[in-house]
């Protein structure tokens, strides 16, 4: 018997409504994800590949691009990045990289948590799941304007019916964890473009 399965868990949006110091028109850069999964991790998870920071920012400027916003090619952006982005970014490290590629605005982003599903679409013995923050902060003085964070794991459908329509449209199955990052930052992008001046999405 296949269980019904959905989407369940958190999201924080805390986006302020726009305000008049955002650089208009914007010109954004996503710099790699700091992939921060802490410690004490499930040794048998699968491992995290090395380039998820980097592909997870990729993944973002292009979803960002298509919603109308002007953004720097994301292989732009990493052959500015100085050393690694498990450095992190300071406000210094941020205006040289913003200062490189021209930006005046910045995503800076971390990957919490992304386990692997255990199991097949149609069954699991533990389920994928996917955490992230993103930080939008104005290039030139490193203030932070906002940030949107989303923190999901899969479950049974009959834990929460209100996420029905994520369920249908995931196939009715179990996700994995690139599929539920990919959906995620859709929604962050769509939401950032909103925000920043871009086009309407659906």
């Amino acid at each position: 018997m296949v269980l019904l399965i959905a989407l369940a868990g958190c999201i924080q949006r805390t986006l302020p409504p726009r305000p008049v110091d955002i650089p208009s028109p914007a010109r954004v850069a996503v710099l790699p994800f700091r992939v921060d999964l802490g410690a004490g991790g499930d040794p048998d998870a699968a491992p995290v590949p090395e380039e998820t920071g980097a592909s997870t920012a990729r993944l973002l400027t292009e979803r960002l691009d298509a919603a109308g916003i002007a953004v720097v090619g994301a292989d732009a952006v990493r052959r500015a990045v100085p050393g690694p982005a498990a450095e992190g970014y300071d406000a210094q490290r941020a205006r040289t990289i913003a200062d490189a590629v021209g930006a005046n605005v910045l995503v800076v982003g971390t990957l919490r948590h992304y386990v692997e599903r255990q199991g097949s679409g149609l069954g699991v013995t533990a389920p994928a799941s996917v955490a992230y923050e993103v930080v939008v902060v104005r290039a030139s003085d490193g203030a932070v304007l906002g940030n949107d964070r989303f923190d999901y794991t899969q479950a049974p459908l009959n834990e929460n019916l209100l996420d029905l329509p994520l369920f249908l449209e995931g196939g009715a199955r179990w996700r994995t964890r690139a599929e539920i990052l990919e959906r995620a930052l859709g929604d962050t992008a769509r939401r950032l473009a909103r925000w920043l001046g871009g086009k309407p999405t659906g």
